[in-house]
């Protein structure tokens, strides 16, 4: 599991957030297993009310290998990745960390990001989330999606930036 903790941390630097995705990320896979769960389960219910045939039972099975290939494996896949990817706002740098077997991270140091942008769609918009776009200097970047409140953590990003130029220590209210 992608986890975050003091292991990750380097000398002086202090967590002041941790975060994951929005919980509505999964909610187009929660419609997809409804939807593809009650089209399997009509279409089982005709296949077996039919009279016995060997081919009703081989398309049985093929739409059993189909609904389990097609829902639980998609759906099982974004569970997964909501419930491994972390995000880590420090006083030094900004963390991600995603993934259960192959874990991947990214970080960019505070003093070397050079803007942060922040979007919203409707959806995000209604439910209070949104994505980030940390761009350093390196022409690098880190893409934070569904992010709890997006806009708030790109205001106390850049006070926190400017908090630690000014050599004001650390701004906690990130």
């Amino acid at each position: 599991m992608a986890r975050i903790d003091s292991m990750t941390l380097i000398a002086d630097e202090k967590i002041i957030k941790k975060l994951k995705p929005h919980w509505v990320v999964l909610i187009p896979v929660i419609l997809i297993f409804v939807i593809f769960t009650t089209v399997y389960g009509l279409l089982m219910a005709w296949v077996l009310n039919e009279t016995y045939d060997i081919w009703m039972d081989i398309l049985g099975w093929a739409l059993t290998i189909i609904w389990f290939f097609s829902t639980l494996l998609l759906t099982i896949k974004r569970i997964i990745w909501w419930a491994t990817t972390k995000y880590l706002f420090t006083n030094k740098r900004v963390v991600t960390r995603t993934g259960l077997i192959k874990v991947q991270g990214e970080s960019i140091a505070l003093n070397k990001i050079q803007s942060i942008q922040f979007e919203k769609t409707l959806l995000e918009r209604l439910v209070g989330s949104g994505s980030l776009l940390i761009e350093s200097a390196a022409e690098n970047h880190i893409v934070i999606t569904y992010v709890t409140h997006a806009e708030e953590i790109q205001q106390q990003l850049y006070a926190q930036i400017s908090s630690n130029e000014d050599g004001a220590g650390v701004d906690n209210s990130v």
